[in-house]
């Protein structure tokens, strides 16, 4: 049974953060330096188990910094306002 658990970081447990953590990490997207306080200031984060209880996906939902705003929009050539 596939299950769905979205939670602030507030609510997680520390092994709760280290996997999330963990699993960006082996991502590779996902720089680490400051990867912690990246996953303890997003707005919320979501875990997908699998059978027998196995963490098989997360996903976070942040509150971008004004500064990150900015870059993504000048790289992207954006005659948009990040505001």
């Amino acid at each position: 049974m596939t299950m769905i658990v979205a939670k602030r970081p507030s609510e997680c447990s520390k092994k709760e953060l280290k996997e999330f953590e963990h699993l960006v990490g082996t991502g590779g997207e996902v720089a680490l330096r400051g990867l912690h306080q990246l996953v303890s200031a997003a707005d919320w984060l979501v875990f997908l188990f699998e059978e027998k209880n196995q963490l098989a996906g997360v996903a976070g939902l942040k509150h971008p910094r004004a500064e990150y705003k900015r870059k993504v929009f000048r790289r992207a050539d954006s005659p948009e306002n990040p505001g």
